[in-house]
């Protein structure tokens, strides 16, 4: 809402920031930073671009466009700012199964237990090259779905009957 701000790890996809622009809220980009054979999250970045008004933290790991997946201390890093500044951790994690690394990128479900502070959204978009059908999903406690429901009922529409028939394949 207004006077709040989101962190979000970037670049991230416009969306996010636009969500939060749209709550009358101010995103606070924290950039990941460029070195060696890749990207590394700055902690220090992170701390300091919370403050009393800080209401979420949004990461996209793996990321697009950079490529940098978070590590599972990097996920408990986040985890511990977001319990210690009562924030909620808003995960990207459609990119989990296009790695270089192993089969699937670490997801933040498997880190932080209070499921009231973490929102994973994923796509069977990337991975099962359902890019044009727009199938998703959300995974959140159950006040937070409701909500997220509650105003996805007037802004989107649902996927066709074939599309999740699709996602179920897949």
């Amino acid at each position: 809402g207004p006077r709040d701000n989101a962190v979000v790890i970037s670049p991230a996809y416009a969306l996010f920031t636009n969500g939060v622009l749209l709550c009358g809220g101010e995103p606070r980009p924290v950039p990941l930073a460029p070195g060696g054979h890749g990207f590394s999250l700055d902690l220090d970045r992170v701390r300091a671009s919370i403050d009393a008004n800080t209401r979420l933290l949004i990461v996209n790991s793996p990321s697009n466009p950079t490529g940098w997946i978070a590590s599972v201390d990097e996920q408990r890093a986040l985890a511990e700012l977001a319990e210690r500044h009562d924030l909620v951790i808003l995960s990207d994690e459609v990119y989990e199964r296009l790695t270089y690394d192993g089969p699937i990128a670490p997801s933040f479900a498997r880190i932080v237990e209070d499921r009231d502070r973490l929102v994973v959204v994923n796509s069977f978009s990337k991975t099962y090259n359902m890019t044009g059908w727009r199938l998703g999903w959300a995974q959140a406690s159950e006040p937070v779905i409701k909500a997220m429901y509650r105003a996805a009922e007037f802004i989107t529409s649902n996927p066709a009957a074939m599309v999740q028939q699709a996602g179920i394949v897949a």
